[in-house]
């Protein structure tokens, strides 16, 4: 994204199946915090590769 441009949703969304929400990601994060999962995006030439690691806090 070039600075000063409004974030735009990509053509990627996120669901919690456990709590059945909906995350729409936008074009400035390339990483995510859903509950216990870690998310990295990264575009690619032939569209985009994502990568969840389940991270719980540990005690």
């Amino acid at each position: 994204m070039k600075e000063g441009e409004e974030p735009k949703p990509r053509d990627l969304c996120l669901v919690d199946f456990q709590t059945q929400e909906l995350y729409s990601l936008q074009e400035q994060y390339a990483s995510y915090y859903i509950r216990d999962y870690y998310v990295r995006l990264d575009q690619t030439d032939d569209g985009m590769e994502v990568e969840a690691v389940y991270a719980p806090v540990r005690d």
